[in-house]
Formats: structure tokens, C-alpha cells, sequence
């Protein structure tokens, strides 16, 4: 880098810890991208079609993007109307996997979805720190009067080098996790209506391509997590390989897969994640994915952390998003 450059980087560093320090924070513009549609193909395609109904049950103060800094999220430099936008990418992807499924906003009994909760958390120490999101949702999936409440949980981080909403910083912490949450629901909405999954061979692809040395390490990432949205258990042996892995996503992917996959086998091995690991992303992607499982062993569990956390009077920073994570289940 030449002296310039570094100075640049110095004077623009110092500019966003003295951003971050002030009582009146900025408001940033950033525009984000629609969520990318999945290359996943299910087979045993189902021929029945199914209309869902998409219901904003959020409370009216929700705000999509809160946190350290605040962001004034926009698509075609627009202000995002993020519920419109999700039932528009649900279809694409659903569409894509196989699924006949349409979305509308008329109300029906048989099959909604309620959004209760959709909206990524920023957080920030100082200038020099990287930004970390936690995008999340909560929503009420209704089929033929069974309701079941279906959570994503994506955390991502990324230093920026020159500014706060630079291509990188957007892609890594906004454009990756929101594509994640879709994907995820589509996997859920998909096992309840008709339980498609991918062949054993596309498992086995996909593995090949996760262990290729060429693979980088965010498209690495991305295909842990088909092997959680595959619907076919017989990924979770591969999938366990991966919970040790160097790179903190892949880890993360493949924990939240074994909750996708509803791995009640693993439940003794998650919460041997939860309570030992050394990372607080790993402990509570665990937790998640316990809570997803929800067999009695993991309920108690999960319960048990809710109940400690609660209790607390001033909770630390990892009690604290335990809690929020937690809370997206009741």
C-alpha cells in the first residue's frame, strides 16, 4: 500500500470511530441486492400445487435494520418493502426446487405464513472492528390448521477497508444472509407441504465440491448449507465432518444444518458444542439448532439456557443474543 492509500485508510478510519462515538449517529443509505435464487433441484417432485398466504404480524415499532449504525436499507434505490420482497424470493425459490407453490397477501386459513419477526441486527465496537449482522426471522407456518414456528439465524462479519457500505461489506453482511434465510425457509416450507429432497448423488456432488482444495472458502459455505437444505438425511454423516472445520462459516453452516436436518442423533454432540465451545458463534448456533430439533432431550436443553438467561440482571453480550435468538422461538 502507498503512503497515500494509508493515509486514506487512516483519516477514513478515524472518521467511522468518530461516527460510531457520536450520541447522533449518521443514517446510511444501503442498497442491497434481491436474494440470489439456490441451484438446488429436488427430486420426487410433487405434482400438487399449493397457495401460501404471506401475513406481516410484526409488531408496529419492528424496524428491518437496527443497531450500532443505522442503515436505510433499499432495492432499485427504493426503500425495501422486505416482506413483498421475501414472498416474491420464496416463489423464485421454491419454483427453482421443484415446488408448486405460489405466494399472495390474501388472508387464507389452511396455509400462511405469519411473519413475526424478520430484521438484521448490526453491531460495531469502534472503527477499526469488523460489522457484524445478525439477520434473522420468525414466522408462523400454517398447514391445514398445525401451526409450527420456523426460525433462521445467519451471522456474518467483515471488516471494511474503505467505507461502511462498500460492494464487500454489503455482499458479505446484507446480500449473503438475507439469500440464507430464504433458502432456509424454502427448505422448511418444502417439508411440510411435501417433503422433496435432493438425490443421494447430488449429496455426494456436493460433498466432492465442499472438499475440492480449489473451492473457495464462501462458496465452501454456501454448499455446507445445501447440504442442510437437501431435506435428505443421509447428508448428516457429511455434514459432521465439517463442524471442526478451520473456517468459522463452514463450522457455523454446518451446525445450523444438523437443526435443518432435524439430526436428532447429534443432539449429545450439539450440546457438547454448546457448553464447550471456544467461539460464542459457535455455542449459539448450537443452541439453534437444538431448539430446531426440539426433542425432549434438546427442549430441555434450550430451556434451560432461556431460563438462565432470563435471570439474569445485566446480561453480557453472549446472554444477551442468546436471548434475542431464543425469544425468536416464543
Amino acid at each position: 500500500m502507498n503512503l497515500s492509500k494509508t493515509i486514506r485508510t487512516i483519516i477514513l478510519a478515524s472518521l467511522a470511530a468518530t461516527m460510531l462515538a457520536s450520541c447522533a449517529a449518521p443514517t446510511f443509505n444501503m442498497e442491497i441486492a434481491r436474494p440470489e435464487v439456490s441451484d438446488l433441484k429436488y427430486e420426487n417432485k410433487s405434482s400438487e400445487s399449493h397457495s401460501i398466504s404471506v401475513l406481516d404480524k410484526r409488531a408496529k415499532e419492528s424496524k428491518f435494520s437496527e443497531g450500532t449504525l443505522k442503515f436505510n436499507i433499499l432495492i432499485d434505490g427504493k426503500n425495501i418493502n422486505e416482506v413483498e420482497e421475501l414472498k416474491t424470493a420464496l416463489a423464485a425459490e421454491l419454483v427453482n426446487r421443484g415446488s408448486d407453490v405460489k405466494f399472495t397477501s390474501e388472508g387464507q386459513e389452511n396455509f400462511k405464513l405469519d411473519v413475526v419477526n424478520f430484521k438484521i441486527i448490526n453491531h460495531r465496537t469502534n472503527g477499526f472492528t469488523p460489522l457484524i449482522t445478525l439477520t434473522q426471522f420468525a414466522g408462523d407456518l400454517w398447514v391445514n390448521g398445525e401451526k409450527q414456528r420456523i426460525v433462521s439465524f445467519v451471522k456474518r462479519a467483515k471488516v471494511p477497508i474503505w467505507y461502511i457500505t462498500e460492494d464487500g461489506i454489503v455482499e458479505n453482511t446484507y446480500n449473503q444472509p438475507v439469500s440464507l434465510v430464504v433458502q432456509d425457509l424454502a427448505t422448511r416450507i418444502t417439508q411440510r407441504l411435501d417433503n422433496n429432497k435432493i438425490s443421494d448423488q447430488a449429496i455426494k456432488t456436493l460433498v466432492d465440491e465442499i472438499n475440492n482444495d480449489k473451492t473457495d472458502d464462501t462458496t465452501r459455505y454456501f454448499k455446507v448449507y445445501q447440504l442442510g437444505f437437501s431435506n435428505n438425511k443421509s447428508a448428516i454423516p457429511y455434514i459432521i465432518n465439517y463442524l471442526d472445520h478451520r473456517d468459522d462459516y463452514v463450522r457455523l453452516a454446518a451446525i445450523s444444518s444438523l437443526g435443518l436436518l432435524d439430526a436428532e442423533s447429534e443432539v449429545t454432540r450439539l450440546n457438547k458444542i454448546f457448553t464447550s465451545a471456544k467461539i460464542w458463534q459457535d455455542r449459539a448456533m448450537s443452541l439453534k439448532a437444538l431448539a430446531d430439533i426440539n426433542t425432549p432431550e434438546a427442549k430441555a436443553i434450550v430451556d434451560a439456557e432461556w431460563e438462565r438467561v432470563s435471570k439474569i440482571a445485566k446480561p453480557d453480550k453472549e446472554a444477551k443474543w442468546n436471548k434475542s435468538i431464543l425469544s425468536l422461538y416464543r
